[in-house]
């Protein structure tokens, strides 16, 4: 089973049902009105996320970036579908994570 992922912002759904990919920004398209970009890192090798891995400690990481600032990880647990609230370069963000 594949993880997917949406994005709101302030209630806005800005992307859905977006395949989370190992190192791939989930959508670089500026005109959604996004700030920055989300991508998942797999830090003991080369692997699509799976729910069981994320976490905290967990093997794969939701990184934040904008250019010029640092990279910020996002708070996760491992549960096959989550929703998190969470303030990402001064937007007000809810990220939903999924398996289909």
């Amino acid at each position: 089973m594949n993880l997917y992922c949406d994005l709101s912002i302030d209630g806005v759904t800005l992307w859905a049902g977006v395949p989370c990919l190992n190192t791939r920004q989930l959508a670089s398209y500026p005109y959604l009105g996004f700030v920055g970009n989300l991508a998942f890192d797999d830090s003991q090798g080369n692997t699509d996320p799976l729910y069981t891995g994320i976490g905290p400690g967990g093997r794969y990481q939701l990184l934040y970036y904008q250019p010029g600032q640092p990279l910020v990880q996002v708070p996760l647990q491992a549960v096959p579908a989550q929703q998190l609230d969470i303030s990402l370069g001064g937007q007000n963000c809810t990220i939903s994570l999924y398996q289909k």
